[in-house]
């Protein structure tokens, strides 16, 4: 009988926690990107499933977002924060039908890391797009935060 040989191929190492059949999860250890079908066009679309820490970090920065962007406790913080969510993100707004500004990006965002998750159990906030993440890391950037890294396709 032949032996077969057991490191032929590699194996990725395991991105989550307890998959099941159903593709639901308890956690996500890496961030990863996922390709869907578009909604809308024929292209896909390329989403970003963060880790469970990076995810803890984008909501926190988004909702610290909000509170500076309404905030006029510090008058020249509001008016810096403004002026930098009202450039264009050079995301194309399907909904909108016209390029979407960084404070339209802003607020799709945290609309999404308020719907439950479809994936990962017990996880507030669905998935970003790759261009999403990239415009709030734009934000971040130019408010002088550290960025969320975008894993590689």
């Amino acid at each position: 009988m032949q032996t077969l040989d057991t490191e032929l191929f590699e194996t990725a190492p395991a991105t989550s926690s307890t998959n099941n059949a159903n593709g639901i999860v308890n956690s996500v250890a890496t961030s990863y990107i996922i390709e869907r079908p578009s909604q809308t066009g024929k292209s896909s679309v390329y989403y970003v499933r963060l880790s469970d820490d990076e995810h803890a970090e984008l909501s926190v920065s988004v909702r610290a977002l909000d509170v500076l962007r309404t905030s006029k406790d510090d008058p020249a913080t509001y008016v810096s924060v403004n002026l930098i969510l009202d450039k264009n993100s050079g995301i194309w707004g399907s909904k909108l039908r016209k390029y979407s500004t960084l404070r339209e990006v802003l607020e799709g965002v945290a609309a999404k890391l308020r719907k439950p998750h479809k994936y990962v159990r017990g996880r507030v906030g669905e998935d970003l797009s790759v261009k999403q993440l990239t415009a709030i890391n734009q934000i971040l950037s130019a408010i002088g935060v550290s960025q969320i890294a975008v894993p590689a396709k």
